[in-house]
């Protein structure tokens, strides 16, 4: 899927059951429903401490996590470059294989298995 940038993205998803208010997610917290997601930019602690947002949202996150209310269900894709070819790369995992892939926002779509 070129030209796109989801995979500079973070998805999070509600597993604890029922609906609950995250307060530290990015736009003021939010409300999410039983395995409702929202997705945010880049790395989720960057994003929830984005602006003037204090650190302990951080904290709370872990906890959330560590209650089982809150599952990170992806992360933006490690970007590699490499300097032999003057080329970037991300990793990805698709059906429990490790893959080297051209980076979503490019115009290719090459992949090699690793």
């Amino acid at each position: 899927m070129a030209n796109t940038t989801t995979c500079l993205l973070t998805t999070l998803k509600n597993t604890s059951g029922g609906t609950l208010y995250f307060g530290f997610l990015p736009g003021n917290g939010r409300s999410l429903a039983a395995n409702g997601t929202v997705t945010v930019i880049g790395d989720v602690f960057d994003a929830i401490t984005r602006g003037a947002k204090p650190a302990s949202f951080c904290d709370e996150l872990k906890d959330a996590i560590d209650d089982e209310q809150l599952e990170i269900v992806s992360t933006p894709s490690p970007i590699l470059y490499d300097s032999q070819f003057s080329r970037s790369k991300m990793l990805t995992l698709n059906n429990n294989i490790l893959y080297t892939k051209d980076p979503c926002w490019a115009s290719t779509e090459y992949q090699s298995s690793v």
